[in-house]
């Protein structure tokens, strides 16, 4: 009997076991559905609302607690993430921005269903929390979860706040973080780093003065206001009303050209007027209000319906965003054939204030761009962020860890699009050469020729803002188009198009895309174009040397130029001196480098100049260069009294060199850490009148130099360390040199601060001779003039000058005290 029970109580357990191991393994994500009830008060700038969250745990998890993202506190002190990463990337208006300027959320009250409840702050960040749940939310079960709140907007820092009585309201509601099946995504909020949300449906109720455009993700649910927008917005824009209104406002400004336009609005209205939304499948929900929007609408015929475009700009933008619609509609066929069918009902573009960290940025049916041109540069960030409704709208990967997964999809899409609507992208030999998309590729060159790249999977927060735009856009977007070409462009997008119907409003991951491309390359079981988003470096070789006036950009990935440019100079000595420059200077940093500069001047009649070789090795933790430099001007000017004639003093300089720059492994650490040994052999023509009649006579010398140093070249306190140890016939000289910003505001003005200590040591006997012949090398507590700069490292007018306007000049180094003082007479070195 004990035989016969063992097998059969096996095949129960089994049969008990395999449907919850399917339950388990069956993919699943949570949803929110939101209904959301807000009022704008534009006089304070904020917002009074009240949200209702429908939570469903579609997880085998017990839920017992839920971390919420309240991503307006970003903006309320000077230490949060947001803050300190705009730091990094070189902008310090948030910092140093005043309290009315910054944001908050406040007034949080929590209630799960119906039963009140508390909130924990983040240990690190006070733009999350941790909602505390009174009762779990078991498994497949549904909590409602209700707050008010009130958010002060921000001064338009990053991708939300206002601009004057212009708002952009994004990110703007307390919003649950993301549950998969890695467990909870809490994140801060950045400006470089987007987002990871749940999907949902939205209810959205905005109640603002009826003398707002308000432009909305999802679909406008009043239909009186409906059939207005449209009926404005078949109207020719200049004759809509709004630009009428703006003209007359401008016209009783006196000083036009220096009015700023966001600040040409009418008077609010006193009556309220509520704007109603629903939106459906989607993670995010973005609204943007203007008194002075032209409205522009059409309508788009697309495989299975027909949808409403609408595209909203200001009246000082009328003549760049003529053709915003067809734009829009452009774009949306476009990634609708490529990669899915459009599912919402409305595509809306809208115009916002420019900033310098990006040109738009997407939301579900909405985009907001924010670029001051018009063309295909509108044309063509209108497409990118519209393309971004499919590559993080409906295909939702997480972009702080992945961002390549949409930005670098979405940027070989947005080549494709302007490859197919502007074949033909320069129209002169000019555009050619200095192209934008030229320029970035040849950036990205050098980047990865000196290996100061990141591979293109790294997480968006942990690359430079530089590395982050021509690496996850640039280069991701080249990787894809290299597998496209391997895969064909037709099987590329079949695998793309499949991706999207089994993937679609669901939470992408990289295994999914990869999983979708690979049974369409010719040898199914490789896998190593994969590895093209896991490495760095690997730069274009040089395959052709070509001249070019000036410079040139065009295939600069694979041709080394060499520029001639014309050049002019003066000093007083030669005059003005013209010639050219010869060189191989480029962003693509070659290895070798060079430059020749021959110049004439007009009053020495001599060949003046300069040049320079160097070679360079690039690794991931340093940068070395060995380098040989040379330079020959006249220096001084003597006219004889016997017969008049002009003695050219002339100095050449050449200058054997080693320099090694350490980097930090951090990315975005801006230290750097240097050590350089050079030798100056100098030869100068000086004055003889051992004859009795003056004469030139040549005299050579030699400083040996060891120098180290760091500094950090950040937006807020910016500092730097040197010492330097020259050697020379009969002493030795030490300086140390330490500069420090303290920055007070965000115009770069600040107090500079600066330390100097130096030794002056003989190294044979000191005696009066030897301190006179040594007199040029001595430490300075004022600024040294141009016949104590020794090495002829700096530009002087009038190097040898001891009167006159070319005299008043000095070189930044030892005491630099601008004015002379008794206390400094005496030079260090000399008794």
């Amino acid at each position: 009997m004990k035989g016969i029970l063992q097998p059969i109580i096996l095949l129960v357990l089994v049969a008990l076991w395999l449907p919850l191991q399917a339950q388990q393994n069956k993919r699943w994500q949570q949803q929110v559905n939101y209904t959301l009830d807000v009022t704008l008060d534009d006089t304070l700038h904020q917002l009074t609302g009240l949200a209702q969250y429908e939570y469903r745990n579609n997880s085998n998890d017990t839920l017992r607690y839920i971390w919420f993202h309240i991503w307006p506190n970003a903006y309320k002190n000077d230490n949060t993430a947001l803050v300190n990463q705009t730091i990094e990337n070189g902008n310090t208006a948030l910092y140093f921005a005043k309290e009315n300027e910054r944001g908050s959320i406040t007034g949080l009250s929590f209630s799960v269903n119906n039963q009140p409840t508390g909130y924990e702050p983040h240990p690190t960040h006070i733009d999350i929390i941790k909602l505390i749940l009174p009762q779990p939310i078991l498994p497949h079960s549904t909590a409602i979860i209700t707050t008010p709140f009130k958010v002060q907007l921000p001064n338009y820092f990053s991708r939300g706040g206002h601009v004057g009585q212009h708002y952009q309201i994004t990110q703007w509601y307390p919003k649950p973080a993301v549950y998969d099946a890695n467990g909870w995504h809490p994140m801060p909020y950045l400006d470089q780093g987007e987002f990871y949300s749940e999907f949902g449906n939205f209810k959205v109720a905005i109640t603002l003065p009826n003398n707002y455009t308000v432009a909305a993700s999802g679909n406008l649910r009043n239909a009186t206001l409906l059939e207005q927008l449209k009926t404005t917005g078949k109207q020719p824009s200049e004759k809509q009303s709004i630009v009428n209104e703006y003209k007359a406002l401008l016209k009783k400004q006196k000083n036009k050209s220096a009015v700023n336009p966001y600040e040409l609005v009418p008077k609010s209205s006193k009556q309220q007027q509520t704007w109603e939304y629903e939106l459906s499948n989607a993670h995010d929900f973005a609204w943007f209000a203007s008194k002075s929007f032209i409205v522009n609408y059409d309508t788009l015929q697309l495989a299975n319906k027909t949808i409403d475009v609408f595209t909203y700009y200001h009246p000082w933008e009328l003549n760049e965003w003529q053709k915003s619609t067809t734009y829009a509609k452009q774009a949306t066929r476009f990634y609708s054939e490529h990669i899915g069918p459009y599912p919402y009902l409305t595509v809306n573009v809208v115009s916002g204030p420019q900033n310098g960290s990006s040109g738009g940025m997407e939301y579900p049916t909405i985009t907001l761009i924010t670029i001051g041109e018009g063309g295909q540069a509108l044309d063509q960030v209108i497409a990118h962020e519209i393309g971004h409704n499919w590559w993080y709208g409906m295909l939702a990967n997480n972009e702080r860890n992945y961002a390549w997964l949409d930005e670098s999809v979405n940027s070989y899409y947005e080549k494709r699009y302007i490859a197919r609507y502007y074949p033909t992208t320069t129209t002169t030999k000019f555009d050619a050469k200095f192209a934008s998309t030229n320029i970035e590729n040849a950036l990205l060159q050098g980047m990865m020729r000196t290996q100061r790249d990141v591979p293109i999977a790294t997480p968006a927060a942990q690359q430079s803002s530089l590395q982050y735009g021509l690496i996850t856009y640039n280069k991701g977007a080249q990787w894809l188009t290299s597998v496209a070409n391997t895969m064909g462009t037709h099987k590329f997008d079949s695998a793309i198009q499949n991706l999207f119907k089994s993937n679609c409003f669901q939470h992408l991951q990289p295994q999914d895309f990869f999983n979708a491309l690979q049974p369409y390359f010719p040898n199914t079981s490789d896998t190593s174009w994969r590895d093209g988003i896991y490495v760095s470096g690997n730069a274009s070789p040089y395959q052709k040397l070509r001249a070019t006036l000036f410079a040139s950009f065009n295939q600069a990935a694979t041709t080394q130029y060499i520029n001639i440019t014309p050049v002019a100079g003066y000093n007083f000595y030669d005059g003005i001196l013209a010639g050219m420059a010869i060189h191989n200077y480029q962003l693509t940093m070659p290895r070798f480098q060079f430059h020749v500069m021959p110049m004439i001047g007009t009053k020495s009649a001599a060949l003046s100049g300069s040049g320079r070789v160097s070679y360079h090795w690039y690794r991931k933790r340093y940068w070395l260069e060995a380098s040989l430099s040379a330079f020959r001007f006249t220096t001084d000017n003597f006219k004889r009294p016997e017969d008049d004639v002009t003695l050219h003093q002339r100095t050449t300089r050449i200058t054997p060199g080693i320099k090694i720059t350490f980097y930090p492994s951090d990315a975005r650490n801006t230290t750097r850490w240097w050590l350089q040994a050079k030798h100056f052999n100098l030869q100068e023509e000086v004055l003889d009148f051992s004859s009795g009649v003056a004469q030139l006579q040549r005299v050579q010398r030699s400083i040996n130099r060891l120098a180290t140093g760091v500094y950090n070249k950040r937006a807020l306190y910016p500092y730097s360390a040197d010492m330097v140890i020259d050697q020379g016939d009969g002493f030795i000289r030490a300086a140390l040199t330490g500069k420090y910003f303290f920055n007070y505001n965000s115009s770069k003005q600040g107090v500079h601060t600066r330390f100097f200590a130096g030794a002056f040591v003989y190294t044979q006997q000191k005696t009066l001779l030897q301190q006179f012949a040594t007199q040029r090398y001595h430490l300075n507590m004022t600024g040294p003039r141009g016949e104590e700069d020794y090495t002829y490292s700096g530009y002087f007018v009038g190097r040898n000058e001891f009167e006159g306007w070319q005299s008043q000049q000095m070189l930044e180094r030892d005491g630099f005290f601008k004015v002379g003082t008794e206390l400094f007479s005496n030079r260090a070195g000399q008794s």
